[in-house]
């Protein structure tokens, strides 16, 4: 598993009701009958006004609002580019996405579950993604291939959720250590989690970030600064809530 150098994450402004992507595509046009196949095929998603007028599908699912605009020009300012280096799993990762020709805006908003909100928001990428010319999808910070999120996506049809396509997990070193940081719990009205300065392997705290992620997400669990977490009898982990070091805001600080 390879490092990166630790990047500052800036929170963005935008409301924890709305979630956005951009979906990635290698030639200038969208099959809009296709996605609408597989929104229907695959989930069970039946768009019953099937707008695309002007390159803009707007569509209502169980009181939350859709819209996904297609643009025929690339995110601007090589903002995909420069945010898939931090995809530090994927090697070709800005190779890839320098070959986008044009870019989808997806955002879901409304609805009361945060979960609820996600787990729509993935299935509508999924099925975007699952058209001929999409290559991937930026969300900040990183952006995955489509091949990579629709496996993911499918853990839904299993009933788990898919914590890889919502929450990034960044790793980086800090001379003979390594530290770890989240970055989308926000979107579940949480704390991101941060391990700094931890003689674990990276594989092993990738491990334990994605872990203490999903049961924060399963459980919509509250960890509290002074209390400790473990995943065995034997294990206490301290938390520590303070000013984030490789994210912006507070953030709780597990010694792991």
């Amino acid at each position: 598993m390879g490092l990166f150098k630790k990047k500052k994450t800036e929170r963005k402004s935008t409301s924890e009701n709305v979630i956005l992507g951009f979906i990635l595509f290698n030639s200038i046009q969208i099959d809009w009958d296709a996605f609408y196949s597989n929104l229907e095929k695959d989930w069970n998603i039946k768009v019953s006004e099937k707008q695309s007028k002007d390159g803009v599908s707007v569509f209502e699912v169980s009181g939350m609002n859709v819209a996904c605009a297609f643009f025929d020009v690339p995110v601007p300012q090589n903002e995909a580019e420069n945010n898939a280096r931090s995809n530090f799993l994927w090697k070709e990762a800005v190779e890839v996405t320098s070959t986008h020709k044009a870019h989808a805006l997806l955002s879901v908003m409304n609805g009361s579950n945060a979960i609820e909100r996600n787990l729509l928001f993935t299935k509508v990428a999924c099925s975007l993604l699952k058209l001929n010319n999409a290559i991937g999808i930026y969300q900040n910070p990183t952006v995955m291939p489509s091949e990579f999120y629709i496996r993911v996506a499918e853990d839904i049809k299993e009933g788990n959720l898919p914590i890889l396509n919502w929450i990034y997990f960044g790793i980086y070193s800090n001379g003979d250590r390594i530290s770890g940081y989240t970055v989308g719990l926000n979107k579940f009205g949480k704390d991101e989690i941060e391990v700094i300065k931890t003689k674990e392997r990276p594989s092993d705290l990738y491990n334990f970030l994605v872990s203490v992620a999903s049961y924060v997400i399963e459980r919509d669990a509250i960890l509290k600064h002074g209390e400790t977490i473990g995943f065995s009898e034997e294990q206490k982990l301290r938390i520590t809530r303070s000013k984030g070091v490789a994210v912006e805001g507070e953030s709780l600080k597990i010694e792991f």
